[in-house]
């Protein structure tokens, strides 16, 4: 069964795939990946939280400060549980701090904005809790033998009539729409829900969160035969052992390897 970050790797480059998932190559993080991994857990932190977050506020509520306070508190927390990495790849806690809290800050602004359109309502306590929507699941562990795939997807919002899946990415964003080897992520992880669960996952988010930009990822035919598609090439280069063709980036460290 494959990991959906495999499918990730082989559409980004197939001799990464193979390095990574044929001849098990430890990935040895640089300091993209573990300032990614700090702001991952900081949201994960203040989800699991929320509900209690919610609940506390009041008709005289400061909302935006409550959240602020709340997912700044998990941020110090993510980068004290995350110092060995960082210390890896030489990035001290305070950097660490300063350089993922625009992404914390933006994502404390999206959520107090949802909840203040609920507050205003006159709700407060569980029931402004119960009434909120969307609700967020982080860190969700899901798998199907049916698609032959496994993933712990970002988090989950949860709607009353349907769920988005989203995945929280660090770094660059293209112009428009999203990269390739994330958009096979969002519909996997969308294709896994609808057969896990039988719910409506027609979409699915990308979340560029230095940027602050959410992409949406609208699942067509088109897209679900080509995940399966993928999923079928990824699945071949395993069984073969035979090294595929690579992405053919002049910058990519795989396809310059001459033992690949």
């Amino acid at each position: 069964m494959l990991p959906v970050t495999a499918l990730s790797s082989f559409v980004y480059c197939p001799k990464q795939f193979y390095a990574t998932y044929v001849l098990k190559e430890k990935v040895v993080p640089n300091k993209a990946m573990v300032l990614g991994s700090v702001k991952h857990r900081a949201f994960d932190i203040f989800f699991s939280k929320e509900e209690s977050v919610v609940s506390s506020l009041s008709s005289d509520s400061d909302v935006f400060s409550v959240f602020r306070d709340a997912f700044v508190s998990a941020l110090r927390k993510s980068v004290v549980s995350n110092r060995a990495s960082l210390r890896s790849v030489g990035v001290s806690l305070d950097d660490a701090f300063r350089l993922s809290l625009p992404a914390v800050l933006s994502e404390a602004k999206s959520r107090a904005g949802i909840v203040d359109s609920f507050l205003s309502e006159g709700v407060f306590g569980s029931e402004l809790w119960n009434s909120l929507t969307p609700k967020v699941r982080s860190e969700f562990s899901i798998k199907s033998d049916a698609l032959g795939l496994k993933g712990r997807v970002d988090y989950v919002e949860y709607y009353p009539d349907f769920l988005v899946p989203v995945e929280l990415k660090s770094g660059s964003m293209p112009d428009s729409g999203v990269w390739d080897h994330h958009r096979v992520q969002a519909v996997a992880y969308a294709l896994l829900f609808e057969d896990v669960f039988g719910a409506s996952c027609s979409r699915a988010v990308v979340y560029y969160v230095d940027s602050g930009v959410r992409r949406e990822v609208v699942l067509n035919p088109f897209l679900r035969d080509w995940v399966k598609d993928v999923v079928r090439q990824a699945n071949d280069v395993i069984a073969s052992g035979v090294v595929p063709e690579g992405c053919g980036r002049p910058s990519c460290v795989f396809c310059s390897r001459p033992d690949l």
